[in-house]
């Protein structure tokens, strides 16, 4: 390619010397009896020359454009030849690197996994993490990375510290590695959003699960048995949640949550305190047949979808003070031990409260209702009980007075 560009240079350049001296021919003559130009006489002068040189130059210019474009043409074809051969290369290149990704990350799983079965406490640590650094590398697998850490939860154990002493340290971990992935804007540097993944932790044994200010994807606790305290406070969920049958034998704390879909808590048994204090239920909230034993507080949430209570059991005070309802709510069925507080609540739907069992205090002093006013007078009323309607003008208490060990 060299040459040849070189060549039409140094003929370009013949040419141009060839116009030079053809055209002072031309111009001014030949020498007698040679072919050399006679020198510029009177009335060319001695601009005559320099025309002769202008012209020239325009003429070299002319062959020297000839010559760039003529090499400019001779690269295209270079490259247009090329460019396919070039093109299907790099492809090649790119699937190549792309399969030895591919494998090494398959390699880095199985020996993640085998980790995490190990008999080994220690090693099945070193699982958890290598799992979880594999899922936020590989955004193709991750998923199935989360999957894997869910289901070693999920997977029945004998829970005896003096048989299991480094299990209930590997489940806690998995459990802390995951929220903090779900800490929107909180995340340890390195830590990809898990948000959008969905969370099957159905059956599982839970130790201390505090997943606040988190932001969750779709979540399944159907029938997990959450000791030590469950903290949700100030997450937003955004796909379904299920809590169907689910137990919480000390604190379950659900303040100001915001369940973007809904929310199912049928069968579910609190042993201590329940707080959905400001929560935010955007479509249904399903509390069916839910033992609350005890204080239960719902003061200042949204159920902006249908709500459903029916025969569930608050053998505590339950506060519902300004709450507001905007679809159906049901509360047929339930039984009241202890205070009923509806004070300022709001009811845009229907209200039932049909078979309904109140053995104290029922508070709708400042509640609203629509169209539809609460069928009370189909609930019952044990000796004792009393009903201060929406028409009293009684102040409401505080949501924690008279509940032991809370703080007004």
């Amino acid at each position: 390619m060299a040459l040849v560009v070189l060549g039409v240079i140094l003929f370009g350049l013949a040419i141009a010397a060839l116009a030079l001296w053809v055209m002072g021919l031309f111009l001014f003559g030949a020498l007698p009896g040679t072919l050399t130009p006679a020198a510029p006489n009177a009335n060319g002068g001695s601009e005559g020359w320099l025309g002769l040189l202008k012209v020239a130059l325009t003429v070299s210019a002319g062959v020297g454009g000839a010559v760039a474009l003529t090499v400019a043409y001779r690269k295209q074809r270079l490259a247009e030849r090329h460019e396919p051969r070039q093109v299907a290369e790099e492809q090649r290149a790119a699937a190549a690197s792309k399969r030895e990704a591919e494998k090494s990350c398959l390699d880095q799983y199985r020996a993640a996994v085998e980790q995490l079965a190990h008999a080994n406490s220690t090693v099945r640590l070193a699982g958890v993490y290598a799992l979880a650094n594999l899922a936020d590398a590989w955004m193709a697998r991750r998923q199935q990375c989360v999957d894997v850490l869910c289901a070693h939860v999920r997977t029945p154990w004998d829970s005896n510290p003096d048989t299991q002493s480094g299990e209930s340290e590997v489940r806690s971990t998995i459990l802390r590695v995951i929220g903090a992935h779900l800490r929107d804007d909180k995340r340890p540097p390195g830590y990809e959003s898990w948000s959008e993944l969905d969370l099957d932790l159905s059956g599982g044994d839970l130790n201390g699960l505090d997943w606040s200010e988190c932001v969750i994807g779709k979540i399944n606790f159907r029938m997990a048995k959450f000791r030590g305290g469950a903290w949700f406070s100030r997450s937003t969920i955004l796909g379904t949640a299920e809590f169907i049958n689910a137990s919480f034998d000390e604190d379950a704390v659900f303040s100001d949550v915001v369940f973007n879909s809904g929310a199912i808590f049928a069968d579910a048994t609190f042993a201590k305190d329940a707080r959905f204090n400001g929560t935010t239920f955007h479509d249904d909230a399903l509390f069916p047949e839910v033992a609350f034993n005890g204080g239960a507080w719902f003061h200042e949430a949204t159920f902006a979808g249908n709500t459903d209570f029916q025969r569930a059991n608050f053998a505590a005070s339950v506060i519902f003070d300004r709450v507001d309802f905007t679809g159906e709510a049901r509360f047929d069925g339930v039984n009241f031990e202890g205070e009923a507080r509806f004070h300022g609540a709001t009811f845009a739907d229907f209200t039932l409260f049909s078979g309904a069992t109140f053995h104290s205090v029922a508070w709708f002093a400042g509640a609203a209702f629509g169209e539809h006013e609460p069928d009370l007078e189909q609930a019952n009323f044990a000796p004792g009980a009393q009903l201060i309607d929406a028409g009293s003008d009684y102040a409401a208490p505080s949501p924690y007075e008279g509940v032991a060990g809370l703080p007004d």
